[in-house]
């Protein structure tokens, strides 16, 4: 993700948890990494929409 976004790792790890919090995304812990996943359905329509 950082070097798609170009960002610091600390902004998009304060971003996901936002995001999280907000009941948006959610990690699963794969090893080492931690994949997010999309979990909010209206948010899966807008971007659905949006693409």
């Amino acid at each position: 993700m950082q070097s798609c976004l170009n960002m610091p790792q600390s902004t998009i790890s304060q971003h996901l948890a936002k995001l999280k919090a907000a009941g948006v995304v959610e990690g699963r812990r794969h090893g080492v990494e931690i994949k997010y996943y999309l979990i909010n359905e209206d948010v899966r329509k807008i971007l659905k929409v949006i693409f």
